[in-house]
């Protein structure tokens, strides 16, 4: 592709590259993608940097995540979506302070929750056994009239079973069902 004349590849192109090295846990070919767009000029977007630090958060590389993240804050404008990967690497770590803070921090950015968001610190805190956050993340979900998705009903459930209140999950399995939301197989694989 590079040496085709008027097929240069540009962000777009390097971050389906960058994705699929990643898939792939080939961080050095990562290094090596990111070093060849500097050489070339070509900036990362938000897409490239999401991937990023999506993919340094599953894969436990803090260091590098935020890493990245200070890198984007220098050149393009975080989303929810960078929020969410973020908070979704440090709450499955069991960082809870961390996710907090982070939390804190995107949205005095400006930056708003969304759904999944919602599920990732009601999931980070069933996991961590921190019954009265998750419970205050379902209150807040009511009061704004958040509409709670199947992943919600999941999580939740989830985190009643881990807790041996099998009352709440079952309450809570059968609000699912009143609010016309199918169970799926992770639904009656936790229950």
């Amino acid at each position: 592709m590079k040496d085709t004349p008027g097929c240069q590849p540009d962000v777009q192109t390097y971050s389906i590259l960058i994705k699929s090295c990643l898939h792939a846990y080939d961080f050095e070919r990562v290094k090596s993608l990111m070093a060849d767009m500097a050489r070339v000029g070509i900036r990362p977007n938000t897409v490239t940097y999401n991937t990023l630090i999506d993919a340094y958060g599953k894969a436990g590389k803090f260091a590098e995540m935020e890493s990245t993240l200070l890198k984007m804050l220098q050149n393009c404008k975080p989303d929810v979506w960078t929020m969410n990967s973020t908070l979704r690497a440090f709450g499955s770590s069991g960082q809870i302070k961390t996710m907090e803070n982070c939390y804190e921090k995107f949205q005095a950015s400006g930056i708003s929750p969304n759904i999944k968001t919602y599920n990732i610190l009601l999931d980070s805190y069933g996991k961590a056994k921190m019954y009265e956050k998750m419970g205050a993340v379902m209150e807040y979900m009511q009061k704004y009239y958040y509409s709670w998705t199947i992943v919600t009903y999941n999580v939740v459930v989830d985190a009643f079973g881990r807790a041996g209140d099998l009352e709440q999950m079952e309450y809570i399995f059968r609000l699912m069902k009143s609010e016309r939301i199918k169970p799926n197989c992770v639904t009656l694989f936790i229950g």
